[in-house]
């Protein structure tokens, strides 16, 4: 039946856009002065992984209180 595929088709696709927005690191809550560059130096992330973790982020318009993706890993970091 194509209403069957069409709601399966469906799901799958949400469940794909909820598996791709999970946030795979830290949530940084944008501040006064922040960039995207300036959080990734904060993290020790590359800007691209950042930006690539925040496609729906305006880059050039951050926002107080934006929350943003940080795809660090706690493994081989030093502080």
């Amino acid at each position: 039946n194509g209403n069957q595929w069409l709601e399966i088709e469906y799901t799958m696709v949400k469940l794909l856009l909820e598996f791709m927005m999970e946030c795979r690191g830290i949530i940084h809550v944008v501040r006064d002065g922040d960039t995207l560059y300036t959080v990734s130096r904060k993290y020790h992330v590359p800007l691209l992984e950042v930006m690539y973790a925040n496609p729906f982020v305006d880059i050039y318009n951050l926002q107080l209180g934006d929350e943003l993706c940080v795809p660090v890993s706690l493994r081989g970091r030093e502080e």
